[in-house]
């Protein structure tokens, strides 16, 4: 175990009421894998920090198993969301991955009124008070994000995400992507792909032109597993933002099919759902699961409808989507075969990867003890399919 105290120095700030408006990011090389490091932050002529710790994951292999990491997704700032943190803590996850809307700031007008939509300015404060909220998670394990539409907040002068831009760098340069958007990284045996559901997604795009080039350099012997995130769901049977991301689904998912994406997460949508391996909303044994954990505690509401009961639940399409059909009615008559289990509850998910070809993943809802798990799956990686597109 590696002891080192790394020093994050603060501009001198004056006056007082400038203090905040600066953000510091600080650049970390030549860590060593699987090492505890001791730190903490300040100004030596004011003060510092307690001391924190962190533990580096190991190094990147086709051998490097087991390896845990925590999911959730809309965590927002309520008791909820505490809850959650809460029993994410107890389970003590190395790395975390939240898979949109983090402080729902852009529900709250300039000067901090909470309304019940969201709005061209945000009020600042709310993504400060959210930091403190997550500082007992984020000060001692790494933490990996995606947008979600709550990060989009256009300023007045009509530029988005700028409030997750400048406080979130993930490694979007490091993965040769152009935009903060997306981006890739790779966590043991792991190789993640963070998609922007709100980024451009077109034939033509600077997304789809990124995610060909990343997914075609994937190495499967050093990083077996290849998993896949976003914001809005493909596979939802929630009313709630129900076929939303149809035109994206269109777009990318060949992509991630032909390439052997072993599972998908997804959020936005304020419940659980995982589904069974589909692919254009039919069992496939070669395609990915999806799972939808967009409940970490949120500012709104729990989603408690399902389109298929009672039948007068389905929305109607809107003219000129991207929004389809599945076997001859657009919302399904009952529950579909591709849709394993739902449950509206709040909490969060432990994906564990045991070897280069089996892992599990279990759903914790707040109302039980962290050592609870609603859903417990376990995942095996096909490599029958993996063989057949290697030839």
């Amino acid at each position: 175990m590696a002891l080192m105290q790394l020093l994050i120095l603060h501009l001198p700030l004056e006056p007082s009421s400038l203090r905040c408006r600066h953000l510091h990011h600080v650049k970390l090389d030549q860590l060593q894998p699987n090492t505890t490091y001791y730190y903490r932050c300040g100004d030596p002529d004011r003060s510092w920090s307690s001391e924190h710790s962190f533990t580096t994951p190991q190094a990147v292999s086709g051998a490097a198993f087991p390896q845990r990491i925590g999911i959730t997704g809309d965590l927002g700032q309520t008791f909820n969301s505490s809850s959650t943190l809460e029993h994410l803590v107890a389970n003590q996850p190395p790395v975390v991955m939240l898979v949109g809307d983090f402080s729902y700031a852009d529900d709250y007008t300039p000067d901090g009124r909470r309304v019940w939509e969201q709005v061209p300015q945000a009020y600042p404060p709310r993504w400060d008070t959210w930091g403190r909220l997550m500082q007992p998670l984020t000060s001692q394990v790494p933490f990996m994000g995606l947008v979600g539409n709550h990060e989009i907040e256009p300023d007045v002068q009509g530029r988005q995400f700028q409030a997750y831009r400048n406080r979130y760098r993930f490694p979007f340069a490091e993965s040769g992507s152009p935009s903060q958007l997306f981006y890739s990284f790779d966590l043991a045996g792991v190789h993640f792909v963070m998609l922007g559901t709100y980024a451009d997604f077109d034939e033509h795009s600077e997304q789809l032109a990124w995610l060909r080039k990343d997914l075609a350099a994937v190495d499967r012997s050093r990083t077996p597993w290849l998993v896949a995130g976003m914001h809005a769901p493909w596979y939802n049977t929630y009313i709630a933002h129900y076929k939303e991301a149809e035109c994206f689904r269109l777009a990318f998912e060949d992509e991630l099919y032909h390439a052997g994406v072993d599972m998908v997460f997804a959020g936005h949508v304020h419940a659980y759902e995982r589904s069974n391996r589909v692919v254009d909303y039919k069992l496939d044994a070669c395609a990915p699961m999806h799972i939808t954990i967009g409940d970490g505690g949120n500012v709104e509401r729990l989603y408690t409808q399902w389109v298929d009961s009672p039948p007068s639940n389905c929305p109607d399409p809107l003219p000129g989507s991207c929004k389809t059909e599945q076997h001859g009615h657009f919302c399904p008559q009952q529950q579909p075969e591709w849709s394993a289990f739902r449950e509206p509850s709040f909490g969060h998910g432990i994906l564990e990867f045991h070897n280069a070809t089996e892992a599990t993943f279990t759903w914790h809802r707040n109302q039980d003890g962290a050592a609870v798990a609603s859903d417990v799956v376990q995942i095996r990686r096909n490599l029958r399919c993996h063989n057949q597109r290697q030839h």
